[in-house]
């Protein structure tokens, strides 16, 4: 039987929640509403980009309804979502920066600052480095690109990555070595690299 909200009535987060459970729908509409808003800042705090906070708003509410089943149990609601949010987010991140498309920022950063000798062909060192950063280990590719694409700071990079501080400076530098290291070996005359990302 389809069990309908009584509109006289201000509801808690803890009876949306069970009501949810008891895949209410008119509950769930409520609970978006709510917190659609609140979920998206936090998402687009911590990414930095407003498509990549609204992919991650739909989905802590598609995930919400999905294991609505779970939500009876769940003795502090407003708590609750604030944490799916930010291991959605976290998720995101890690996914993101395994996305070639993404690499292609940092080119285009390097790009406008680039300076090269008329016979080094651009589009060569373009795949070069997508290689070079391709082939780094999965956490230092995933700390480089926090650093370089979404120029997040030391401190926010170790705590969306439960990491300390010294091991995210370790990784960038060690990143940059595997990198500069990369195009030393290949004697590329890329001067705009030296002078981002070893500077």
């Amino acid at each position: 039987m389809k069990i309908l909200l009584n509109k006289e009535i201000t509801y808690s987060i803890n009876q949306l929640f069970n009501l949810i459970a008891k895949d209410n729908q008119q509950a769930f509409e409520k609970v978006f509403e709510l917190y659609q808003s609140k979920v998206f800042g936090i998402a687009l705090k911590v990414l930095k980009d407003q498509i990549f906070a609204e992919e991650v708003t739909q989905e802590v509410f598609i995930g919400l309804w999905t294991n609505r089943k779970k939500l009876e149990h769940i003795l502090t609601p407003d708590a609750y979502l604030f944490r799916v949010t930010k291991n959605k987010c976290i998720d995101y991140l890690r996914k993101i920066t395994s996305d070639k498309k993404n690499i292609s920022i940092i080119w285009e950063n390097l790009n406008e600052q680039i300076q090269t000798e008329t016979d080094v062909d651009l589009n060569e060192i373009k795949n070069k480095l997508q290689t070079a950063i391709q082939k780094l280990p999965s956490k230092r590719k995933e700390i480089f690109i926090l650093s370089r694409v979404f120029e997040m700071d030391y401190a926010t990079i170790a705590s969306k990555s439960a990491v300390s501080i010294n091991t995210v400076k370790t990784h960038i530098k060690l990143a940059l070595k595997d990198l500069r290291s990369s195009f030393l070996q290949k004697q590329i005359i890329f001067i705009g690299i030296i002078q981002i990302l070893f500077g």
